[in-house]
């Protein structure tokens, strides 16, 4: 169990630096790099093959109803695939209350201004299919 743990954890990290690297380079990111004078960075990995024997994972960027409604069928069913799901929401409290483009409210830690556009990768346990257990949460500031 230990090992499992640990290797889900390894993936969570490098599908994290993977997930961030290709949606930096893929979506957007001429105007990511005129806007914010930022270079965008390339990241990829390679694991050995037995870390990921027995994982299958899934990606979700949601841009629209019907993408929230396949990330939420997936995290329903996933027994034992690892789900990505990467969202964009905006602050819409002082005290860091928010709102996730297509689905609902979501909490943001930080001195954040109201109307702050905010990406969120998040990584779900593979090991439930409980629809609210993040393993991982990432966000970043993208306006």
């Amino acid at each position: 169990m230990k090992n499992r743990i640990g290797k889900v954890m390894m993936i969570s990290a490098t599908m994290m630096m993977m997930v961030t690297g290709c949606k930096d380079t893929t979506k957007n990111s001429e105007d990511t790099a005129k806007s914010n004078d930022v270079k965008s960075i390339e990241t990829s990995a390679e694991l050995p093959q037995n870390m990921t024997d027995g994982f299958q994972t899934e990606i979700y960027y949601i841009d629209s109803q019907e993408e929230s409604d396949k990330c939420y069928e997936a995290l329903q069913h996933r027994d034992g695939k690892i789900i990505i799901e990467v969202v964009t929401g905006t602050v819409t409290g002082k005290n860091g209350d928010g709102h996730i483009d297509y689905q609902g409210y979501i909490k943001y830690h930080g001195d954040l201004a109201v109307g702050t556009r905010i990406e969120s990768v998040m990584i779900y346990n593979p090991n439930n299919n409980y629809i609210d257990d993040i393993m991982y949460r990432a966000d970043t500031i993208i306006e």
